[in-house]
């Protein structure tokens, strides 16, 4: 097919880098190589024997056909009672849309918020689909640099960056890649600056059941109930349940938002996956579910191995991740020095020669408008995690030059 026959946003279309790495490590297990993946965006874990179950039932009882648009509406209950039952307004399932994942819901707030002409502030680095589906819908992505020491929300230079074109600010907490968590008083300070300007926070949460070293999560309505309307959180059940394949999340906001999102969602999937919608009702209805708090301790354990071999290491920073399920590694003293004999240009270039001659997959951060970062992921088991940890130590420590 002649490329031009295509419309023209398909033309800035390419292969996450995320699935991109995935696919060649795969390529070489199947060669017999034994390869550490740490490029995983997702749970290495199988999930709860209680949503397995709710599953089960769910067929047996023939619940084949749509559910409502929207999700089911114990399901959003459930969702508005047991995930912001401690926010300073009444939530209720009509602020709740149940979508194919935390992707999709992104991309309906993006098609209902933005348009073109407008600009959408993004603190980078950022996971690559927040900027790739604000194009897609006309809008500019603009990129705020927060490399600081800890990869903090830069209030300051989001402040700097707003002009008469800005709709909307995307934060992410934790966030995925750097594993940042926005403190109180940064996300306060944010809102104290959007208020009064005509301006959407979308808040991806969808990393909030992983925090660390006694962190509280917070979100924008909690510390200010009248930001609530200009507010959509994004989360999923992908991650704090290990339901990645079972496509399976939600936005909550005001119920005018809801109810325009509810009629995209109508015209596109029709609605959420009836089967996994089933399932994680039975979840969210077993408060003796222990799944999401065992999870949690063997990834709090995953971080410290991870603590222990990165840290220290010449040339490279590890900064130990505030939430989240990844270290951030940042490269860029690397650039001009010589890794397994080849001189260092870029972090895609240490991710393949990572993958060549230590056998670890990493994602490098040119995947999240950075070149010089890279995503290592430590939710695989504690073995794997351990081996491959040991296997980027040895390759930094003996094969630098």
């Amino acid at each position: 097919m002649n490329p031009t026959m295509l419309a023209g946003r398909a033309n800035s279309l390419a292969q996450s880098k995320t699935s991109a790495m995935r696919s060649i490590a795969n390529r070489l297990a199947e060669q017999g190589v034994t390869i550490i993946n740490f490029a995983a965006g997702e749970i290495g874990d199988d999930t709860a024997t209680e949503i397995k179950n709710g599953a089960k039932d769910a067929i047996d009882r023939a619940t084949n056909g749509y559910t409502d648009t929207a999700g089911l509406n114990d399901l959003r209950s459930g969702i508005a009672a047991n995930f912001f039952g401690d926010a300073h307004r009444v939530i209720s399932a009509d602020n709740v849309m149940v979508t194919g994942g935390a992707k999709p819901a992104l991309f309906n707030a993006a098609l209902l918020l933005f348009q073109e002409g407008n600009e959408v502030l993004i603190p980078s680095p950022y996971w690559t689909t927040f900027a790739t589906q604000i194009e897609l819908v006309g809008a500019k992505a603009v990129g705020i640099d927060s490399r600081r020491p800890d990869f903090g929300l830069d209030v300051a230079a989001i402040a700097e960056a707003i002009s008469p074109k800005t709709r909307g600010i995307i934060v992410n907490s934790p966030c995925n890649p750097t594993g940042s968590v926005i403190s109180e008083h940064d996300l306060d300070s944010l809102i104290k600056l959007i208020k009064p300007l005509n301006i959407y926070l979308i808040f991806d949460e969808c990393y909030s059941t992983f925090l660390y070293d006694g962190r509280r999560h917070i979100r924008p309505f909690d510390l200010d109930p009248g930001i609530f309307d200009r507010t959509v959180v994004i989360n999923s059940f992908s991650k704090s349940h290990a339901l990645a394949g079972w496509r399976l999340g939600y936005m909550m906001a005001s119920e005018t938002i809801i109810k325009k999102a509810t009629a995209l969602q109508s015209h596109t999937n029709s609605n959420p996956n009836s089967i996994a919608q089933h399932a994680m009702l039975r979840a969210l209805e077993s408060s003796h579910i222990s799944y999401p708090r065992e999870l949690h301790a063997r990834l709090t354990k995953n971080r410290s191995i991870g603590v222990t071999s990165l840290h220290g290491i010449q040339h490279v920073s590890a900064i130990t991740p505030q939430g989240g399920f990844y270290f951030y590694l940042q490269l860029g003293k690397l650039k001009g020095r010589k890794l397994f004999g080849t001189t260092v240009s870029d972090a895609d270039q240490v991710a393949s020669l990572l993958l060549e001659h230590a056998y670890v997959s990493t994602v490098p951060g040119s995947a999240f408008a950075d070149p010089w970062g890279l995503r290592v992921s430590f939710s695989l088991s504690e073995s794997q995690v351990a081996d491959g940890m040991n296997r980027l130590r040895d390759a930094f420590v003996g094969n630098v030059r």
